[in-house]
């Protein structure tokens, strides 16, 4: 006589799917109690203009974030920013006289890019426990340095102040409020103002709670359609 496979019963299937997606929160939530303020892509090309997205989260229960201050190095100069525009928020780019004029192709630059500022118009917030992107064009990036420090000034409504400004630990550790850092490659324009936004370019091991969610929505998916097929079994049986 043919064997025929055994389906679990309806009980034992959807036993089978409510510990997949217990053990899957599980792993989601043994990941990093914080978020950081993070920059996408991470390395680009000093040549022309790179297109740079900070992702900023708001870590506080209670309070809603008002302001992103970007600041940029005056000792590794930046000639040029362009916030992208963002509903309910105003850019403001603050310049500050260089020492030494600088030759950026043919033209005399006398003053550097040093901050970028995002300010909330009244009644807008960065809402608690959610996150935003702020977009920027720079250029041109400084050609004397492979890595460069973008700390982050975060202002909340309640009047506290983060500064996303420390450095990498000596040990390759993380410190408590890291700056993103910048690496700056001698490559062509792959990473410029036309790369694609970073959104886009994250991946499941930057963002694990999209993965997460994308094996319990499967497993959820696969426990109904098992479902499914024993009552049709059981109808026609």
């Amino acid at each position: 006589m043919p064997t025929l496979a055994v389906l679990p019963s309806r009980g034992a299937a959807r036993a089978g799917v409510l510990a997949a997606a217990t053990a899957l929160f599980a792993v989601a939530l043994a990941g990093p109690a914080s978020a950081h303020v993070t920059v996408s892509p991470t390395a680009v090309s000093k040549k022309g203009v790179s297109r740079l997205t900070f992702q900023v989260p708001n870590e506080s229960p209670t309070a809603g974030t008002v302001s992103v201050r970007l600041t940029l190095p005056l000792d590794t100069p930046v000639t040029f920013a362009m916030p992208a525009a963002k509903p309910g928020w105003t850019a403001a780019i603050g310049e500050k006289d260089l020492d030494k004029p600088l030759n950026v192709g043919g033209y005399e630059v006398t003053k550097t890019v040093h901050t970028v500022t995002w300010t909330a118009a009244p009644g807008t917030r960065l809402e608690p426990s959610t996150f935003t992107l702020f977009e920027v064009l720079l250029g041109e990036l400084p050609q004397n340095t492979d890595r460069i420090l973008l700390p982050i000034t975060q202002t909340y409504d309640d009047g506290k102040v983060v500064d996303w400004a420390d450095p990498p630990l000596p040990d390759g550790g993380e410190p408590n409020s890291p700056a993103p850092v910048l690496t700056l490659t001698d490559g062509g324009a792959e990473h410029d103002a036309h790369a694609a936004p970073a959104a886009a370019q994250q991946t499941a091991a930057e963002t694990p709670w999209l993965a997460v969610s994308a094996l319990v929505v499967g497993a959820l998916a696969l426990g109904l359609s098992i479902g499914n097929l024993l009552a049709r079994r059981r109808k026609t049986g």
